[in-house]
């Protein structure tokens, strides 16, 4: 297991100024307590600790071992290293060095490459070196937990006194650790029972490229299901392409395909977090019932339906049934929701489609590809960060408009041929979960489509107006 300590300092162009000033406390208060509690309760052992926020130079890293950390991580430092010049627009998509952009003019513009950060690794752990050498030890694991080795800056002396700083935190008493081999980690859980159940029972269907239903029941405990299936099927389509390059040099022997058939799962009861994380193309899966956050976790195919359990007393379009950040980075597939989702839905969704109920806050942040249709209410913050992709909310435009993040989105009316893309897309949706707000918009909708509200992201919408006034 690992801990990742992120501090108050350091912050990429993304971040805002106040948060980078006022956002965060130093990653080496939080550093310190934990690795002198993890020692206390022997438990130091099974965990590694990591820790980021604006490290620079060999000496930081030196000061990061001596409080704990095995591990390091690098963020603005790198993106300065490939050219970033901290103009703090990266979600506006423009980006002056070509870095956080998905538009090719802009795009054009990067000219950085893996030798700068390679020579920027080399040129910290050659600082690393240098400064272990002034130390007088040899390796870094050498240092966790020496605090004697640390004292104030003689410069500083007179503020920490004046300010009756308490340092004792960092300074004084040793928590030394010499980093051992785990064992038997007790915070590791193995597959999930329900996991390794359904991957033993689509084997056989696996290895004769078949099709097969299973139902089976689920509660809170189950966690990411059924990731581990998603995982297998995914690791033998890379193994085939693998071998495909392996081929092209020496002779192999052909495996298994990569699995081209069908599984269709349903499960009743309520699914823990990321049910349907990472989902794939071969693999449909039903729930009734409810599920906790993460829904459709980075989904890059298939079908997800969630509907109430068919005995459930209350209206589907009035309760939630599915947790926050659901499709969180998902990149394909369908997700059906006849019911509310909680806050950020579709957060960072990349090329999902995705049909709900309602939603709460936030829905659609930083989308950069993908159609989300949400057929009642939603609250505030719509689209805020959005890049790409569209998003249809359902009433009058006013309303609605009032409702999106404006900086980045813009109503865009839906053209004729449009509307019956989306019809059809309500009509599959309504066959899948059976929704009574879906049948309603149906049986009248020469009048609800009207009521259709598509909002774009400007400069997608800008592309568009220039796509019609020049045919090109």
């Amino acid at each position: 297991m690992s801990f990742i300590f992120r501090g108050g300092e350091g912050g990429t162009g993304a971040a805002a100024l106040s948060s980078m000033k006022h956002a965060g406390l130093p990653w080496e208060f939080g550093l310190a307590e934990v690795h002198e509690a993890l020692l206390d309760n022997q438990l130091r052992h099974l965990v590694r600790l990591r820790t980021d926020g604006g490290l620079h130079s060999g000496r930081e890293i030196l000061i990061a071992s001596i409080l704990g950390a095995e591990e390091f991580d690098f963020g603005k430092l790198l993106l300065i290293a490939q050219g970033c010049i901290m103009a703090r627009i990266c979600e506006k998509n423009t980006c002056p060095t070509g870095i956080a952009t998905h538009d090719p003019r802009f795009k054009a513009k990067y000219k950085g490459t893996k030798d700068h950060i390679i020579k920027m690794m080399h040129y910290l752990a050659e600082d690393v070196r240098t400064q272990l050498g002034e130390v007088g030890v040899s390796r870094l694991e050498d240092l966790i937990g020496r605090r004697e080795l640390l004292m104030p800056h003689q410069a500083h002396l007179g503020l920490i006194q004046a300010k009756k700083l308490d340092l004792s935190f960092a300074l004084g008493a040793n928590y030394r650790y010499e980093p051992v081999a785990q064992t038997h980690n007790f915070f590791n859980e193995d597959t999930s029972p329900l996991n390794a159940q359904i991957l033993k029972d689509t084997t056989s269907t696996r290895k004769q490229q078949g099709q097969i239903s299973l139902h089976y029941p689920i509660q809170a405990t189950d966690r990411a299901v059924p990731a581990t299936l998603c995982g297998a099927i995914a690791q033998a389509e890379h193994a085939s392409f693998a071998r495909q390059f392996q081929e092209k040099t020496a002779k192999v022997a052909p495996e298994m395909p990569p699995f081209q058939g069908h599984i269709e799962l349903t499960f009743t009861g309520s699914a823990g977090q990321s049910f349907g994380a990472y989902l794939v193309s071969q693999v449909t899966l039903r729930l009734l019932g409810e599920a906790n956050d993460s829904v459709g976790k980075t989904m890059s195919g298939g079908r997800l339906v969630i509907t109430p359990h068919p005995e459930a007393r209350f209206k589907a379009e009035e309760n939630v049934i599915v947790g926050n950040v659901a499709l969180y980075g998902a990149t394909g597939g369908i997700a059906y929701i006849n019911g509310l989702a909680a806050d950020r839905f579709a957060v960072r969704n990349s090329g999902a489609v995705a049909v709900v109920e309602g939603a709460g806050l936030h829905a659609c942040e930083y989308m950069t590809r993908g159609k989300v249709l949400i057929l009642g209410e939603t609250s505030e913050n719509v689209g805020s960060g959005m890049t790409g992709g569209e998003v249809i909310l359902m009433g009058k435009k006013e309303e609605k408009v009032a409702l999106v993040n404006q900086e980045y989105l813009v109503h865009i009316p839906l053209l004729p041929s449009e509307l019956e893309d989306l019809k059809a897309l309500i009509e599959d949706y309504q066959q899948e979960t059976q929704s009574a707000r879906a049948l309603e918009m149906l049986k009248d909708w020469d009048t609800k489509k009207e009521l259709l509200q598509r909002f774009l992201p400007h400069g997608q919408a800008q592309k568009r107006q220039k796509t019609e006034n020049t045919g090109y």
